[in-house]
């Protein structure tokens, strides 16, 4: 058993029993002897030099040497005078002077002695000395092995173990003499490695990386023990082999071999490591008897010219599709999914080596849900089916094109889409025209309505998917985000559309164009002239950046985005820069919220088609038309024209023709709006609220139609509730009301339903309160029974 055990031997490291050891060399009987002036710590091999900063955090240590006050650090003499100053209590511990070079033969004979070490030969009589049983100094090995008077443990006898041992000592120190006692096979000079190179797979990384900066960050002792390691495990000699040979072992590693844990922590993070990926590719052997990733499933790494030939197999796989029918390429889609999907995983997926192996995931979405062409029916039940899942589509177009830089992976990426994604629109825009050319024509647009303390935020060309996408960030984030997807107003051009969307819609008339004036002038409508009818309502305008002075009773009006500019003149950076815009509306309305609205209404005007190759044209003659865009245009009166035409939501009198499916009125574009597709008719609204619960429940006390107005009575206070009335309770998107209404003072709300196709349905009235829930419904039958 040691002869340093405490109490608590099971958390002792080797510093308490190292501290215990040498206050032991200095106890004395009080009664019977005076105490030791100091304790004199021969080492004439200078094994504990680097542990005495440490233990001098724990006694009061001198040591022979160059003068540094700092370190405790000086001469015979000074020491002497140090001695000499000291305040000596009866129970303080006794000073340590350690002698690093001085070993105890130096004592033996005081007449030969170093002339450095005279003044303190005296301290052998009037103080101690730090010294085995045996007479001969304490190594660090002695100390260890030592089952008396040291800790028992089992060290190996090498010269590398005798060698590690001491550039080891200080994080010896830290650690728990019973774990030393039970590591297997004792203390080698491999365990003492890894104590001075903790993190090997990291250092090795390090190094391959930049071989002469990692080499010289480290210390004699810590490379001696790096290369020990590394020659032991890895069986590579870093001074002989060099990094290239480490590069092709790290790309040669097996699974269960050391160096995939290095390859792995490499896989962690591959951008820390930037000069790597060149290393592997100089050292990749021949081809003969290699292995990459898709000729093993257990290997999860690969060489950077396995993963540029699958590149580059896949582009010209997909280029090739262009050629090949719907049926055929939906399966060569899917089969090269199976394929490539592993790469996502790999290294230089990462590193941003593989953006087919990206995109193809998102075609394979498209192959798999255009098997079938999108159902026709009545136009509410198209928007239904397009807001439920067939916006998916045209999301996962988007997100394949986002994914591809270069000119020939965007061609590949273009091929595929061409055959699998532009048949799937033109079957939906020709069933959507169909079921619009039988529509009901609507009556003038209503104003927007929402209950006060609202901000309305215009995005221009917020595509349904793209909102459907704000809707999923914003909910992730914590917020309480319902979208809802309308018929927006025909046809779908910003100075058309946009009045239609805005709270003043029922100060405007229609203009000499495809615009709007303002009723009580005839002037143009524009963003002056939307300014002053906001401000005559009572609404506030905010510029850009600007958060307003919510109170709960006004609402404000603010814009932002650049969606449909980068779509006209930019249409190949529109995935990418889509994507950004929808986090920039996010933070948007962060801020709003933050400074105290009670809730966000973003709305937009109009969507898109963005197709993968142009667009076909069709004719239209220049003198029908009042004025023509790309996908729409105003008939002069009584101009006859052989395309579907659709009557004006500002003036029904007037016809608007529409280029028949996905086809444009002008050459060279990939990119319009204005015509009749659910990309560019189904327009998204979103109410965005802080995630905070007002009221838990309510009570409806009646409900009374007067044709499509249902007015709702709740039972007692309704202050902060909402009504709606939906096809499903919990479903915010089947709402069937024009705009959702605040209950009044009187506890009454009234909700109107426009479209007079659901007379008759059953419906459900719904509660909310102002965090969006729903906490109180009863069914109905829209128009009463």
């Amino acid at each position: 058993m040691s002869g340093v055990m405490t109490s608590s031997a099971g958390a002792q490291t080797v510093l308490d029993a190292l501290v215990t050891l040498l206050q032991r060399a200095g106890a004395y009987n009080r009664d019977a002897e005076v105490p030791p002036l100091a304790v004199l710590w021969p080492d004439g091999g200078r094994q504990w030099s680097q542990a005495i900063p440490r233990l001098r955090e724990h006694l009061p240590i001198l040591t022979l040497g160059d003068f540094d006050a700092d370190a405790r650090t000086g001469p015979a003499i000074w020491i002497r005078a140090e001695l000499a100053d000291a305040t000596r209590e009866p129970d303080a511990v006794t000073p340590v002077i350690y002698l690093p070079g001085i070993g105890k033969d130096v004592f033996r004979n005081v007449e030969d002695a170093p002339v450095a070490i005279q003044p303190l030969l005296y301290l052998q009589y009037r103080g101690t000395m730090f010294l085995q049983p045996n007479g001969k100094d304490w190594t660090i090995a002695a100390f260890l092995q030592n089952a008396q008077h040291g800790l028992g443990i089992k060290v190996d006898g090498s010269e590398a173990t005798r060698s590690a041992l001491v550039s080891a000592a200080p994080l010896l120190l830290q650690r728990v003499v019973g774990d030393l006692r039970g590591h297997p096979g004792g203390i080698d000079a491999d365990y003492l490695s890894t104590l001075l190179i903790s993190d090997i797979p990291k250092r090795i990384l390090e190094w391959i990386n930049d071989p002469a900066t990692t080499k010289g960050a480290l210390d004699g002792a810590a490379w001696t023990a790096f290369c020990q390691q590394l020659r032991t495990k890895y069986r590579l000699d870093p001074e002989r082999d060099g990094a290239t040979e480490a590069a092709r072992l790290l790309g040669s590693a097996e699974p269960g071999s050391y160096w995939i844990d290095v390859w792995n922590r490499f896989a962690e993070s591959p951008a820390s490591y930037p000069s790597i990926p060149a290393m592997l590719r100089g050292a990749k052997p021949g081809e003969t008897g290699q292995r990459g990733l898709f000729g093993s499933a257990e290997s999860n790494f690969h060489w950077p010219q396995d993963n540029e030939q699958e590149e580059d197999a896949l582009r010209q796989a997909l280029t090739q599709l262009a050629s090949s029918g719907e049926a055929a390429v939906r399966q060569t889609v899917v089969a090269l999914e199976t394929r490539h999907a592993p790469r996502r995983e790999s290294v230089w997926a990462a590193l941003g080596h593989a953006p087919l192996a990206f995109a193809l995931q998102h075609l394979a979405v498209i192959a798999r849900e255009t098997t079938e062409p999108f159902p026709a029916g009545d136009v509410q039940t198209m928007r239904a089916r397009y807001t439920d899942a067939g916006w998916r589509i045209d999301a996962a177009a988007l997100d394949a094109l986002r994914q591809v830089t270069s000119a020939a992976d965007r061609t590949a990426v273009e091929s595929a889409l061409s055959v699998i994604y532009t048949p799937w629109l033109w079957t939906s825009a020709k069933r959507f025209q169909e079921a619009i050319g039988k529509r009901t024509v609507p009556g003038a647009p209503s104003p927007l309505a929402p209950p006060p303390g609202t901000c309305v935020l215009f995005a221009d060309g917020l595509r349904y998917d793209l909102g459907a996408r704000l809707t999923e960030m914003l909910t992730a984030s914590g917020l309480k985000a319902e979208i809802r997807g309308d018929i927006g107003p025909l046809p779908g051009v910003t100075p058309s559309a946009k009045p239609a969307q805005s709270p003043v819609a029922d100060k405007l008339v229609a203009g000499p164009k495809l615009n709007t004036s303002v009723a009580a002038t005839g002037s143009t409508m524009n963003q002056t002239a939307l300014r002053k009818l906001l401000g005559e309502q009572s609404w506030d305008f905010l510029a850009h950046g600007d958060v307003g002075a919510p109170d709960g009773t006004i609402n404000a009006w603010t814009e932002m985005g650049n969606i449909d500019s980068y779509g006209h003149n930019h249409a190949q950076d529109l995935p990418r820069q889509a994507h950004q815009e929808l986090q920039s509306i996010h933070a948007r309305i962060d801020a709003l919220l933050t400074a105290g609205w009670n809730r966000v209404m973003v709305v937009t005007d109009h969507g898109w088609l963005l197709t993968p190759s142009l667009m076909p044209k069709t004719d239209l003659p220049q003198h029908l038309t009042a004025e023509r865009k790309g996908r729409c245009a105003r008939l002069n009166p009584g101009a006859t024209v052989p395309v579907p035409t659709v009557p004006w939501c500002w003036d029904p009198a007037v016809a608007i023709a529409m280029a028949p499916g996905i086809s444009c009125f002008e050459d060279g574009k990939r990119y319009e709006h204005g015509g009749l597709s659910l990309q560019e008719c189904v327009v998204p609204a979103i109410t965005v609220r802080p995630s905070r619960i007002v009221r838990t429940s309510a009570a409806i006390g009646a409900i009374a139609w007067r044709g499509l107005r249902c007015i709702v009575t709740l039972d007692g206070d309704g202050g902060g509730l909402e009504v709606d009335i939906r096809q499903k309770a919990g479903d915010a998107g089947s709402s069937l009301v024009a705009n959702i209404q605040s209950v009044g003072s009187d506890g009454k709300a009234g909700v109107l339903v426009e479209d007079d196709a659901f007379e008759g349905l059953p419906a459900i009235v719904v509660v909310l309160d102002d965090a969006g829930n729903a906490i109180a419904q009863r069914a109905t039958i829209v128009g009463g029974e």
